[in-house]
């Protein structure tokens, strides 16, 4: 699988030892992924994993476990997909969800660390209450 793999993407032997280690136990064990996924798209590995994979895994499971999206994106979707058409994906599950990635996730708005995850943590229960009202409103519409 590896020869494969290094065949099909070279760049793969540019990375550091750990790096796609990392990025495939993070495939794995955090996304529930066999390591044959890797077979189908070996560019996975050439994402950064700080800055694009787990930030937008991150608003995409929260969004999942507060009920506003139906089914999970596959790897492929979700990592080879431009910020500006990840964007439009995060308006189509809500309208308020790019906000709250262009202000707490997205790699474009510069790294405050922790102090970023406090302050979407405290913003959290507001935004989802609108969230949500807004969700139980365009229900009651259709």
């Amino acid at each position: 699988m590896l020869c494969r793999m290094i065949a099909t993407a070279p760049k793969l032997l540019n990375q550091s030892r750990d790096m796609p280690l990392e990025k495939t136990k993070y495939l794995c064990h955090d996304l529930g992924y066999p390591i044959e996924y890797l077979n189908t798209f070996p560019a996975f590995l050439f994402f950064n994993l700080e800055n694009r994979i787990k930030p937008r895994y991150k608003i995409l499971n929260w969004l999942r476990d507060f009920g506003l999206m139906k089914k999970p994106f596959a790897p492929a979707t979700v990592e080879a997909t431009s910020e500006k058409r990840f964007i439009f994906i995060l308006s189509i599950i809500h309208p308020e969800a790019p906000k709250l990635w262009l202000e707490f996730f997205s790699s474009q708005r510069g790294d405050n660390g922790d102090a970023d995850m406090v302050r979407f943590s405290n913003s959290c229960s507001c935004s989802l209450e609108e969230m949500m009202r807004s969700r139980s409103l365009n229900l009651q519409k259709e």
